[in-house]
């Protein structure tokens, strides 16, 4: 009798584990497709995505910064951003700074330069990605190429203060 009891308990016992062990592998199947589901959203964004670790070696680059720089993923992931064609000048460094001391979001502009010697412009917004006790451990870099609407901004200023025959000044640019 008793051992009859032990064995209904014991298989009571192995019925709930499998029942739990089901139910992880079926969150867990459902944490690797909305995983997946995420990858192609990045992947294929125009937004151009850049992971970091804290020393600037990066981690991750999605499409978007292969095609606007020419280089390739395998010749990114494990480089330090700075060999990357950007130009990480005062204003960029400053924020990496900024955002090291504030543990906040910083937004400015950075110029690249491509593969093939093309100058690009680049939106771009640098936030931290902390643990579970507030340490950064990796940065994340999410830019907009706004090169042709640079572009067009130099364009409108020389039309609005410049003659379109001679290229002087114009009665808006003496004042």
């Amino acid at each position: 009798q008793r051992e009859k009891t032990a064995r209904i308990a014991a298989e009571s016992i192995l019925e709930a584990k499998s029942k739990d062990v089901y139910l992880s592998n079926q969150n867990l199947i459902k944490a690797v497709s909305d995983l997946e589901k995420l990858t192609v959203a990045v992947e294929q964004s125009p937004i151009i995505v850049l992971m970091t670790d804290i020393r600037g070696v990066v981690e991750y680059v999605n499409q978007s910064f292969t095609v606007i720089s020419g280089y390739s993923k395998k010749q990114v992931i494990g480089k330090d951003i700075r060999s990357l064609g950007l130009i990480l000048d005062n204003q960029p460094m400053g924020g990496i700074k900024y955002v090291i001391q504030n543990k906040a979001l910083w937004q400015g502009e950075v110029q690249g330069t491509s593969t093939t010697k093309q100058i690009y412009t680049l939106k771009i917004s640098i936030s931290p990605i902390l643990d579970k006790v507030q340490n950064i451990t990796h940065f994340q870099y999410n830019c907009e190429d706004v090169t042709l609407q640079k572009e067009n901004e130099e364009r409108i200023y020389n039309l609005a203060h410049h003659d379109s025959l001679t290229q002087l000044y114009n009665r808006f640019s003496i004042n």
